[in-house]
């Protein structure tokens, strides 16, 4: 690790920085995805803080939990807020830094990369999609997007595709 203010043999320089911001102070800017040796810890007051804040997170292929082993509640309450937000919860760990966004991209080789999708970017997430078939179920038990109610989301109904008006 190279000192605040001092150079490599090649001349880069890096300065490790700490971000530190109160929950409710938390915007997309803060957000955004950084290179680099920086930390954001977010300051909390309730379970509540931490949701306000995380609606102005993007949704990613990872959110991780650090919890002491005797916060079962918050971990519980923590994982209900970020179960919908990521495909992947890590606890007490660290992810690699990969988000599914339309600039990242990888082009290396298979298994990397195939014509259907590759391991990072917006198309991704197709490796981690299990369909799942609901026959003869009742409405009550379907999710959301299945009901017979309009979910305002594109969707195939008796394999017609129906897209919602913009208003």
């Amino acid at each position: 690790m190279l000192a605040e203010g001092s150079t490599d043999d090649r001349g880069f320089s890096v300065a490790p920085s700490v971000l530190e911001i109160d929950a409710a102070d938390v915007t997309p800017a803060v957000t955004e995805e950084a290179f680099g040796p920086l930390v954001v810890v977010v300051r909390y007051d309730d379970v509540a803080g931490i949701a306000r804040a995380l609606d102005q997170v993007p949704h990613s292929l990872t959110a991780s939990i650090h919890a002491e082993a005797d916060e079962t509640e918050l971990v519980g309450a923590l994982v209900e807020e970020v179960r919908d937000r990521a495909g992947r919860i890590v606890f007490d760990g660290y992810p690699t830094g990969v988000r599914v966004a339309w600039a990242q991209h990888h082009g290396g080789p298979w298994p990397a990369t195939n014509t259907q999708h590759t391991s990072v970017g917006p198309t991704a997430i197709r490796r981690f999609l299990r369909p799942l078939a609901w026959q003869n179920a009742p409405e009550s038990v379907l999710p959301f997007e299945l009901r017979d109610a309009d979910p305002g989301i594109p969707r195939r109904i008796d394999g017609v595709l129906s897209v919602p008006s913009v208003a």
